[in-house]
């Protein structure tokens, strides 16, 4: 199968890249931004992975792709940023926007007709959907995009909501890596009142997920866009910080109620309506994750 991935030098991607690279029937062309970008690339295997540096043109893009003949797009790519600044904002649009927008144009061109989106439940605010940032807000733009390429183009598409994800090796800034990058410090840590929730998945059960949607693509039969909500871990930060507790021992550190909650804070995780179903379900828990990190 010849698979198109932005976002490999993500956690997700990285992962997901060389779990679909065991696999010798698979052809990976990964579109990166930036010369940088490949610094962070170490696959173990690059026999069947093709690196193309997008710079900007579609036209060299399409070019690049019809030589490649790709039957799927998977679409990782994002500027994930929780509390942007002004500085922040060009970013945020020319990666979830223009350079979705560019790349989706250009699959398309080559005659690709499968693609899965990767979304946020954080589109998603009080069971509606309002985004709770504008990260999510352009997620949602994009989707409106992604709505007219489906349509006029004929595609298959599933857009996947995800949560929260973690897991070994994670050294993105997010709490389960800052918990465990501070794991041997007696510094206080402050915390809101801890009554916010989130949806935790472990990046292996999300490349388990991603290999279910690539089996499912394949399978319908009509073009169609459909939504899928993978149910994670549902807990409270406080919930989370007592999880960590119990395995690390470290219950001093933390001072619940310090700070504020922040500005449009998570009180109840929108789960969703799938419209299909697959054989596919978390299969490691917060808990077990931490016993194995501390053994480690």
């Amino acid at each position: 199968m010849n698979i198109v991935i932005t976002g490999s030098t993500g956690f997700i991607g990285k992962n997901l890249v060389e779990n679909l690279n065991l696999d010798k029937k698979n052809k990976l062309f990964l579109i990166v931004r930036n010369e940088l970008s490949l610094k962070k690339i170490n696959f173990k295997n690059k026999r069947n992975i093709k690196i193309f540096i997008f710079k900007g043109s579609v036209k060299n893009l399409i070019k690049n792709l019809n030589k490649f003949k790709p039957d799927l797009l998977i679409h990782l790519a994002t500027c994930y940023v929780q509390s942007h600044n002004e500085k922040q904002i060009d970013d945020i649009i020319k990666s979830n926007i223009l350079f979705s927008t560019k790349v989706l144009d250009a699959i398309t061109a080559s005659g690709c007709k499968m693609i899965i989106n990767t979304s946020t439940i954080w589109e998603f605010y009080n069971e509606k959907k309002i985004p709770v940032y504008l990260y999510a807000s352009t997620k949602s733009a994009f989707d409106q995009i992604l709505n007219y390429y489906q349509s006029s183009e004929n595609l298959k598409v599933i857009n996947v909501y995800l949560s929260d994800t973690y897991g070994e090796n994670d050294k993105r800034k997010k709490i389960i890596p800052y918990l465990l990058k501070n794991s041997l410090s007696d510094k206080p840590i402050h915390l809101s009142q801890g009554k916010q929730k989130m949806q935790f998945i472990h990046i292996n059960d999300i490349v388990a997920l991603y290999r279910q949607l690539i089996n499912k693509i394949y399978k319908i039969k009509k073009p169609a866009k459909l939504n899928f909500f993978p149910k994670g871990e549902i807990i409270t930060l406080k919930e989370l910080i007592n999880i960590y507790v119990k395995v690390f021992q470290e219950k001093e550190k933390f001072k619940f109620g310090k700070i504020p909650y922040r500005k449009r804070e998570v009180f109840n995780i929108y789960e969703g309506k799938s419209d299909f179903l697959i054989k596919w379900k978390i299969s490691t828990k917060l808990s077990d994750f931490f016993i194995k990190i501390n053994k480690s």
